[in-house]
């Protein structure tokens, strides 16, 4: 059986609303949604994106962060694999708390790496 959600998390040095050779392209530049997840201190945006997988491409969505920075630490990026006929509309938010989740766990100046 096939893994419902699959979840890539990576800090990143690219604008999401930008396509180019870092980041695969973009449906739409503009978000499907832009949150506040911690009110004043982290907001997500949600796009609407497709991943190279083997055989092809697959639909996801991007949830990328606005915040971190702040803290001196690298925004990140989470993409999350959706079902191809799953609307692009009808993105979870149980990834919005787990955003907010790392934001809060650390420090200033801390950051997560790739790995």
């Amino acid at each position: 059986m096939r893994a419902r959600v699959v979840l890539l998390l990576v800090p990143f040095l690219f604008d999401p609303g930008a396509a180019s050779a870092q980041a695969p392209p973009l449906r739409s530049t503009a978000p499907l949604s832009e949150s506040e997840a911690i009110p004043g201190r982290l907001r997500v945006r949600v796009f609407d994106r497709t991943l190279p997988v083997a055989g092809g491409r697959a639909p996801s969505w991007l949830y990328a962060t606005d915040g971190f920075r702040r803290q001196g630490r690298r925004e990140l990026v989470l993409f999350v694999l959706r079902r191809a006929k799953e609307s692009a509309q009808a993105f979870p938010e149980d990834p919005l708390r787990l955003l907010a989740a790392l934001f809060e766990k650390g420090s200033p100046g801390e950051s997560f790496s790739e790995g």
